[in-house]
């Protein structure tokens, strides 16, 4: 037999001597054994179709994307080095035997409702488009599909969510649009130095831009990887070059055309230099072109670098930059070697701060890290989603301030809260003397 590794559960380790000895018995070569834990539904229970558990197909009639759920499973039992959003080419080339766990992996549907919501928004407009046309055919009255897949994509889970988010069409009478609207309203578009300049004037500490990179190298301000959602080009950016994008415009929240143009990571530190902190998202895989810009700017002191990255390669990557640049490490709570990997922060580079995510209450380890980094380090929270701070979210805290924001700040030692309600977070604050 040429049978060199078997993969199977953990419920057949105890059987494993039997079949040693039926292959020394035949002569056969003993293969190597790689044993995974089960997929748990709970605590106590496995999944299983048997007890009415969704299967494969199940999912894909809710909505959910073949890529997003490959990815998603491929997560059970274990771990990337890195970012969670991964193709199969990009599973293929990271997995490694080392990284599965000895733990049962939980199935979270909540957890698996975020991730395709990612793919829907990372996916080209076109494409997401024509996944919704079968959607649409319930709408009677005259309407822009197109321009309704627009505002559709950054809001969608799953695909299954159109129908429920459309029936108010067929139904809804015109209005004059002057009710809705007033001579102060704006929305800046994402990304932009108009949007950075709301922030400074609002009184925001910190700012996130989020990057990308041109096709002849240039840094610019750009949250996806495709012009499509916020801007008037389509296809990566990466196929671009900075003239090309330079003749863009930028779409507001609301997806309308607006003057405003892509900014470059250069532009916007020359605008925030000596006014507020930046925090830099998707940028450490551009370590080595942020930093010359940094010192260029005068800015490497306002910036925050942070990543998903352990402590020994934050060590190995940008070891030499991390006497001036202020990286700050994003780790899962709901990963197992959470509190280790905290520790060992802690212990070699003393982090100015932690991003932390959990997705449950029932997870009793934010309290913990609450008491582990008293006095060494601050605690941010992201409340833009409920998977990120345990649904002590932006949502909630519309509802009630104190299980939100005030949840995260009195019982989980928050002190940084990043949120896209920056108004409404001041306001309340401010109300409590927390903020100036």
């Amino acid at each position: 037999m040429n049978i060199s590794h078997v993969v199977r559960g953990n419920e057949y380790l105890s059987s494993t001597p039997k079949y040693n000895l039926i292959y020394q018995a035949f002569g056969w070569d003993v293969p190597s054994y790689i044993h995974c834990p089960p997929v748990m539904k709970d605590e106590k229970h496995k999944l299983s179709k048997r007890n009415g558990d969704a299967s494969y197909q199940d999912l894909i009639n809710k909505g959910f994307l073949n890529e997003a759920i490959l990815n998603y499973i491929a997560l059970l039992g274990w771990s990337p080095a890195d970012e969670e959003i991964l193709s199969l080419d990009d599973l293929i080339a990271q997995f490694n035997i080392e990284h599965i766990s000895k733990s049962p992996a939980i199935f979270d549907i909540d957890k698996l409702n975020w991730m395709n919501g990612m793919y829907l928004r990372e996916m080209p407009l076109n494409q997401f488009h024509e996944l919704l046309l079968p959607y649409y055919h319930s709408i009677t009255r005259k309407v822009d599909l197109l321009e309704l897949s627009k505002v559709l994509q950054p809001r969608l889970e799953k695909l299954s969510d159109v129908e429920e988010s459309i029936d108010f069409i067929n139904q809804a009478h015109p209005f004059d649009a002057s009710i809705y609207t007033h001579k102060k309203m704006k929305t800046n578009p994402e990304n932009s130095l108009e949007g950075i300049n709301s922030a400074i004037e609002m009184g925001v500490d910190i700012v996130e831009l989020d990057l990308q990179c041109t096709k002849d190298s240039v840094l610019i301000l750009m949250h996806d990887n495709t012009l499509d959602r916020t801007t008037t080009g389509k296809g990566n950016v990466s196929k671009y070059t900075l003239d090309e994008i330079r003749k863009l415009n930028l779409r507001n929240g609301c997806a309308i055309k607006t003057i405003h143009k892509i900014p470059t990571l250069e532009e916007a530190l020359l605008l925030v230099k000596g006014k507020i902190l930046v925090n830099l998202d998707k940028a450490d895989r551009y370590f080595d072109m942020v930093v010359p810009l940094l010192e260029k700017t005068g800015t490497t002191k306002q910036v925050i670098m942070k990543g998903r990255k352990s402590v020994k390669e934050v060590k190995s990557l940008y070891g030499h930059y991390l006497r001036d640049v202020i990286y700050m490490p994003i780790v899962d709570l709901d990963n197992q070697n959470a509190e280790i990997e905290i520790n060992k922060f802690v212990s070699d580079l003393s982090p100015v701060a932690f991003e932390l995510l959990f997705e449950k209450d029932s997870n009793k380890l934010p309290y913990k890290i609450k008491e582990t980094l008293k006095g060494k380090s601050l605690i941010w929270y992201n409340t833009l989603w409920n998977t990120m701070a345990g649904g002590h979210d932006d949502d909630m805290s519309l509802g009630n301030l104190e299980d939100g924001y005030g949840y995260l700040i009195d019982k989980l030692g928050c002190r940084i809260i990043q949120t896209d309600r920056p108004a409404y977070l001041l306001t309340y604050l401010r109300s409590r003397n927390l903020h100036k």
